[in-house]
């Protein structure tokens, strides 16, 4: 497996997502993975609450998914506002895809869904309060700059959601002759690719591994063949981790793609998206 330390993005390795700091304060891996699932679907909420000052781009949510991921797998849960650092990663993430809005927005949107979290309807908030969350979020602002300079060592945030910006140049590769195929399968893939966020996925492997592992995934789900297609047999894996997936003569048609994709990786991806749907199915 290639590393996936790439142009100044450091992404975790998978010893760091199974043996963290919340590990050893005796929070389990299946404990964090549903945090992190919660997190996600709070950063949504927040975006919906404030849906008529502001649109956020998937893009947006998407980096707050992934800032306030890795956020959580370097701090404890048990010394922050989990959704303190939903709201903060949004903030953030929305200044750096030029898509901000009054703070005051974001701090009631936090309001908000906090009372929504305990199941009570919000009391209205008073000019007090609102300076209260404001200062927090704008503690936890810096506290999220600061995990981008000193562990990610990247700012902006763009290198993290790069994925966006693949996926138009690597369909164009793959079904550049049929249009129809193209858009049947990009909206597949993009449906995959928002999810993927809910996963490790897009922490641990480059975007382009991500890239792809979501076009197999959306290829497959809408009956679409590609060229590498009789190299990939979803049946054999059974979307499960496995040494032998390939057969031998042109195993690497996807370097044609992008050079830098490992092949294992993009099983590593598809695993992981398929544990997610299966996890959520069971709830």
């Amino acid at each position: 497996m290639e590393s996936a330390d790439q142009c100044g993005l450091r992404m975790l390795k998978l010893e760091e997502i199974n043996k963290n700091i919340n590990t050893y304060q005796q929070i389990s891996t299946e404990m964090q993975e549903d945090l992190r699932i919660g997190n996600c679907r709070a950063i949504i909420g927040m975006a919906e609450v404030m849906k008529d000052q502001s649109k956020f781009t998937q893009r947006t949510m998407s980096g707050a998914m992934w800032l306030t991921s890795y956020f959580f797998y370097k701090k404890s849960y048990l010394n922050y506002d989990r959704f303190g650092i939903c709201i903060a990663a949004l903030f953030l993430c929305s200044k750096i895809f030029n898509e901000y809005i009054a703070t005051k927005y974001y701090c009631e949107s936090y309001y908000k869904i906090m009372f929504v979290h305990r199941g009570v309807i919000p009391k209205p908030l008073d000019e007090k309060k609102l300076k209260e969350i404001d200062g927090k979020l704008l503690k936890n602002e810096a506290l999220l700059i600061e995990l981008l300079i000193t562990e990610c060592k990247t700012l902006p945030l763009h290198e993290a959601v790069e994925s966006y910006s693949l996926m138009d140049s690597f369909l164009q590769k793959l079904f550049s002759s049929d249009e129809d195929e193209l858009k049947k399968v990009k909206k597949a893939a993009i449906f995959f690719l928002n999810d993927s966020f809910y996963t490790v996925a897009s922490l641990v492997h480059k975007p382009c591994d991500v890239v792809l592992a979501c076009i197999l995934l959306g290829a497959q789900t809408m009956n679409v063949g590609y060229p590498g297609k009789k190299y990939y047999d979803f049946k054999k894996i059974k979307l499960a981790m496995s040494k032998d997936k390939f057969d031998k003569p042109s195993k690497y048609w996807y370097k044609w793609v992008n050079p830098e994709i490992d092949m294992e990786n993009v099983n590593e991806v598809v695993t992981s998206i398929s544990n997610f749907y299966t996890k959520i199915s069971s709830k």
